[in-house]
């Protein structure tokens, strides 16, 4: 599952159709009169951080992650998207994310 830090509207993953050889399934943005959501086709998951809160997935790639500071709320978000995984967690975050996270380690 690769989930993104920027969420639906902002992310540009999650608006790419294809990541290398892999079609992305993401979510439509709409939804089933039951209130499911609707997906795209696709072989690879993906969501946002804030979509994806209360559920879990065997790896998780947590991508886009861009904060100026490391204060509650980021904290918070990377505290969500980074235990959404049961075996395994990846970060891609900008430099400037890095070095917030490196003053405070």
């Amino acid at each position: 599952m690769i989930l993104s830090w920027r969420g639906l509207a902002g992310s540009v993953l999650i608006k790419t159709p294809q990541l290398g050889e892999f079609t992305l399934r993401r979510p439509r943005g709409k939804y089933s009169a039951a209130g499911d959501a609707l997906w795209t086709e696709g072989a690879l998951p993906t969501d946002s951080v804030y979509r994806f809160k209360g559920q879990s997935a065997a790896g998780i790639v947590l991508t886009e992650v861009d904060f100026e500071a490391f204060d509650d709320k980021a904290r918070r978000q990377l505290f969500v998207g980074l235990t959404r995984a049961q075996l395994a967690v990846e970060v891609v975050l900008t430099e400037q994310a890095a070095v917030c996270l490196g003053s405070i380690l």
